[in-house]
């Protein structure tokens, strides 16, 4: 693929991620509360009743909401000393405050979209993940499965394996870095990741230019994840790798797309 083809490809992906981050932005301009319906009600930190008590709301209260929990009826809610937390639906009574403008067609149809077809992402709940991406890297396809293991909702340690065919040969990836997701409470997660690796040659039997070789590799970039309903994550990714050794050093680009699962 000529570097030509690449730049087109980059900005088609360009485009995409532009048109997501569109759809999965504010689902609507009202705001959604939930208000206290028992005496008390714990504020937790996180989905769950093993998670630490933050604040104990009292009855009548009502908080913000800022997302569903993807598992089980918890609500995320905002707290008056700005923390966030965990409260369970069935204490509570949710209700909405309705934006009266008049927003114009596109906002109302991105509105309309959003609520239909996008949910929660699931990694405010989850342990381990798994993606499977295919696109293309240094302008040949590509197939890649990232495994990780979530240590938080904002950080996980996501390891790399995958194989670049092209025209001079097959280059094996693999390696291990960290994820790092920049607001991972509503559909859209944008995210950033370094990694560490090494990368094994095979080269074609009428090759020239690629020989037979393992390089260390160190990447770095990022993507977004946009989760629909029914807990189903698509998953964009766009990076720069550095295949190297003492004598040389080679640059790709990543630009792939695919599913990501979490449990």
């Amino acid at each position: 693929m000529t570097r030509a083809t690449t730049r087109r490809v980059a900005v088609a992906w360009a485009a995409a991620l532009g048109t997501l981050l569109a759809l999965a932005g504010p689902a609507r301009a009202d705001t959604v509360y939930a208000r206290v319906l028992t005496d008390h009600a714990n504020v937790r930190t996180g989905p769950g009743a093993t998670y630490r008590v933050l604040y104990v709301a009292e009855r009548g209260e009502s908080l913000p909401v800022i997302a569903r929990g993807s598992k089980d009826f918890w609500f995320k809610v905002g707290l008056p000393d700005g923390r966030k937390g965990w409260i369970l639906g069935d204490q509570t009574a949710p209700y909405e405050l309705v934006d009266k403008s008049n927003p114009g067609i596109f906002t109302r149809m991105g509105r309309a979209i959003s609520r239909t077809f996008l949910g929660p992402s699931p990694i405010q709940t989850a342990d381990v993940g798994i993606a499977f991406s295919a696109g293309i890297v240094g302008g040949e396809g590509a197939f890649l499965v990232r495994p990780s293991y979530v240590v938080h909702p904002r950080f996980a340690l996501e390891a790399y394996g995958g194989e670049v065919v092209g025209a001079q040969g097959t280059i094996l990836l693999y390696g291990l870095g960290w994820t790092l997701r920049l607001w991972p409470d509503g559909p859209l997660v944008p995210y950033l990741n370094v990694s560490g690796g090494a990368a094994t040659t095979f080269a074609k039997s009428d090759a020239f230019v690629l020989g037979e070789q393992t390089l260390l590799t160190t990447s770095g970039g990022g993507g977004v994840e946009l989760t629909f309903k029914k807990r189903i994550t698509g998953r964009f990714d766009f990076r720069e790798y550095v295949l190297f050794d003492g004598t040389l050093a080679i640059n790709l680009e990543e630009f792939t797309g695919g599913l990501a699962i979490f449990f």
